[in-house]
Order: C-alpha cells, then sequence, then structure tokens
C-alpha cells in the first residue's frame, strides 16, 4: 500500500502499517486543536530510579515513538495490558482486562481523557471506550511521570489476533478534543 501526504509518497508497504501512519497524520492535522506538537528527544524519559512503579514494571511494554501521534504535551512511554494479573495473550468474553500506562506531563494538564480501541489485522477499530463516555470526572495530571490505570471487560468477538490503541485526549467532548497521545496497534 502506498501512503501519499501532500503529493509525496510517505509510505510504501503493510497496509496495517499504512493505516497506522493514515491515522497518525489525521491524528496531528485534524485533532491538534491548534497546539503545536511538543518536541521530545528520541530516548524516551525514565522515571528517577524506578520508586513508586508497579512491581512488574519490568514486563511492561515499551512504546516506541514511531508508534506515537498527538501533539504529545503527555507521551505515553509505557505499557501493560494484564488479564488476571498476568500480560495478555489469550483472553476470552467477560475476561477483566487492565491497561495501565506510565505517562509523562511536560506540564500540569486538566481535562484528560482515556481510552482505547481494539483493532482487526487490517486496522478497523473494532470496539473501544473512553472516560468520557463512561461519565467519568475529568482527569488532571501534572507535571512529571504518573501511572494510569483502567480496565474494562472483554465482549464476544470471533476468535482472532487484534491489537489495542491506548490513546489520551484533552477536552469535555469525544469529538472535538485536542489529541495528546495515541499509541497504536500495541499488544
Amino acid at each position: 500500500v502506498l501512503l501519499l501526504e501532500n503529493g509525496r509518497v510517505t509510505f510504501d508497504g503493510d497496509p496495517v502499517q499504512a493505516v497506522s501512519k493514515y491515522t497518525k497524520i489525521l491524528h496531528e492535522e485534524q485533532f491538534s486543536g491548534g497546539k503545536q506538537r511538543v518536541e521530545r528527544e528520541t530516548a524516551l524519559s525514565s522515571p528517577a530510579g524506578n520508586a513508586g512503579l508497579p512491581e512488574d514494571f519490568a514486563e511492561w511494554i515499551k512504546v516506541p515513538p514511531e508508534k506515537r501521534s498527538g501533539v504529545e504535551q503527555v507521551v505515553i512511554e509505557y505499557l501493560s495490558v494484564t488479564c488476571g494479573g498476568k500480560p495478555v495473550n489469550l483472553v476470552q468474553k467477560g475476561d477483566l482486562i487492565t491497561i495501565r500506562l506510565l505517562v509523562h506531563a511536560a506540564a500540569d494538564l486538566d481535562e484528560l481523557i482515556f481510552g482505547y480501541n481494539v483493532k482487526d489485522r487490517i486496522g478497523n477499530a473494532l470496539f473501544g471506550e473512553n472516560s468520557l463516555c463512561l461519565n467519568a470526572p475529568a482527569l488532571r495530571l501534572a507535571a512529571g511521570h504518573s501511572v494510569v490505570e483502567y480496565s474494562f471487560y472483554w465482549p464476544e468477538v470471533y476468535p482472532y489476533k487484534y491489537t489495542i490503541t491506548v490513546g489520551i485526549g484533552q477536552g469535555e467532548v469525544a469529538l472535538d478534543h485536542v489529541v495528546q497521545c495515541w499509541a497504536h496497534h500495541l499488544v
């Protein structure tokens, strides 16, 4: 699959990766809310020591910069997706899935929205939700590192391989908010 941006070929390859890159471009153009992307070093920052990190942090997945999109005033650095306290490998209807994110905020941020969606092998979103659709109160993050956790029950879907995309938005309206950071096609 070829992906064109402003008349130039920006990607040539796997359809799932093409959809991911296209989604990143859309997020950065349409959902930035006029905010400029925060330029970061290519190396991910680490919390000072391991103080305050969960015991199983060594098993968490490092999210590479090429899997992220958004203005990145808050960045998803590491991800853990577990079922029954163990890394997800095989799930079935009714299993409680827990997502934990190690995020880094460049400054104090209000009105944060946390969510996920599950995608099939070609990048189609099958299901997902966010804190706005759950009528959860708006969340605030202080500058620095934080661990964010949320859970959902796995619905009845055809048994297959799926990926999870997690995201952080900012605002009060589900379809009109700033995309701070999406981490695409993980797990």
